[in-house]
């Protein structure tokens, strides 16, 4: 009788280990499948943003924005900041969606938070130009400009730049601005040469300069800002 029981216990406690082993088994093999689902290989990755990208503009496929957001999404998933920064521009403008500016601030953030700087500056515009007043906040623009800045945005220059011009959600800063006006202007952007300009012109946060002010704003004037064209 003894002998039974000892067997019969040996039989369980291998019994018990073939089933840890199989569920251990299993839960592996749906981690993998489920990882192989929601990721993808660079060269897939990339051709699936051309094709989203095609989708959305009609340029190279019959244009389908319920095809591109779908396309996108599933880059996102796979972990691509540029798709992530594509949707939150496709909620900010309510394109082949309804627009929806929380989801679009969402998408932003995710992209910025993995270092994709045009994602700060596209954020820092949903601040700066509501069209709520209410939900205008210039502090947080100027902040979401400054870190598109600080990871090299040529844009996000301008846009730092003229938010200390202004003083917008900052301290009013001339040369801090004229500082980052020049280096706009040294990546052949017109909006920054136009304030570089100014700048120079009226001698704010620089010496005045007639001859350089002349030169920058005959530069913008010639990549087509016309306000510069004024001046």
């Amino acid at each position: 009788m003894v002998i039974t029981q000892n067997y019969i216990k040996t039989i369980n406690n291998q019994n018990n280990k073939l089933m840890k082993i199989i569920l251990a088994f299993f839960a592996f093999a749906v981690s993998m499948h489920t990882q192989a689902q929601s990721s993808m290989s660079d060269s897939v990755l990339n051709i699936t943003l051309v094709q989203a990208g095609q989708y959305l503009t009609g340029m190279g496929k019959p244009k389908d924005e319920t095809k591109a957001v779908s396309l996108y999404l599933q880059c996102a998933k796979a972990g691509s900041p540029k798709a992530m920064n594509a949707l939150g521009i496709i909620y900010r403008e309510g394109t082949g969606v309804k627009s929806d500016l929380k989801k679009a601030t969402e998408w932003f953030t995710k992209a910025g938070e993995l270092g994709y700087a045009k994602s700060w500056y596209n954020l820092g515009l949903i601040y700066k130009d509501a069209k709520i007043s209410a939900e205008r906040d210039y502090t947080k623009a100027f902040n979401y400009f400054s870190k598109a800045e600080l990871l090299n945005d040529d844009q996000s220059k301008y846009a730092k730049a003229y938010m200390l011009y202004k003083g917008l959600g900052c301290t009013q800063n001339y040369a801090l601005a004229a500082e980052l006006f020049e280096d706009g202007a040294k990546l052949n952007r017109g909006n920054s040469m136009y304030f570089l300009g100014l700048c120079l012109r009226n001698g704010y946060g620089v010496p005045v300069d007639i001859e350089k002010a002349k030169y920058w704003l005959n530069k913008a004037s010639a990549k087509g800002y016309y306000a510069a064209e004024q001046e």
